[in-house]
């Protein structure tokens, strides 16, 4: 079977809006979020956020 050629991803860098900090702010039980919560949230965020993402 051939090797499917592919490019080396690149690292970025995301800057959060005040809104998508509000998000993840929502998903706090007693000051802590669960762990599953914010990694959907991060998630969708990158997905669908406003902020200002950086490649490196």
């Amino acid at each position: 079977m051939e090797e499917i050629p592919r490019r080396p991803s690149r690292g970025s860098k995301y800057e959060l809006t005040a809104e998508d900090r509000e998000l993840l702010e929502s998903k706090a039980v007693n000051g802590v979020i669960p762990f599953d919560d914010y990694i959907n949230t991060l998630d969708y965020i990158l997905a669908n956020g406003k902020g200002r993402r950086f490649t490196e």
